[in-house]
């Protein structure tokens, strides 16, 4: 999963039908916890569908735009965007299984 900027970010979303995009913080174990062990089983049973990492906007203090929209207070969360508009945030860490079906049914 690559890291990417908010210019990088917007032309993610706007060139595909569906992405996944991970908010994250450096230093928070739950966010290390869900790159490392959680998405790795989710992408490769999601193999077409991009995920990406945004560390910039992920401080949710003071609220911003995605954590207004979603009602998410901390992260890591992972907003699906299908056609170019945020559909579903998941917040917190859930197994695998969770994350693919949660995706798969966008």
């Amino acid at each position: 999963m690559r890291k990417v900027s908010q210019s990088e970010l917007q032309e993610i979303i706007n060139c595909n039908e569906k992405v996944v995009v991970v908010l994250t913080q450096k230093g928070c174990p739950s966010c290390k916890n869900l790159k490392e062990q959680i998405l790795p089983k989710v992408r490769e049973s999601l193999p077409l569908v991009p995920f990406v990492e945004f560390q910039e906007s992920a401080n949710v203090y003071p609220i911003n735009e995605l954590s207004e929209q979603f009602g998410f207070k901390t992260v890591p969360v992972t907003v699906v965007y299908e056609n170019g508009k945020a559909v579903k945030a998941i917040a917190s860490t859930h197994l695998p299984k969770y994350y693919i079906d949660e995706i798969q049914a966008v």
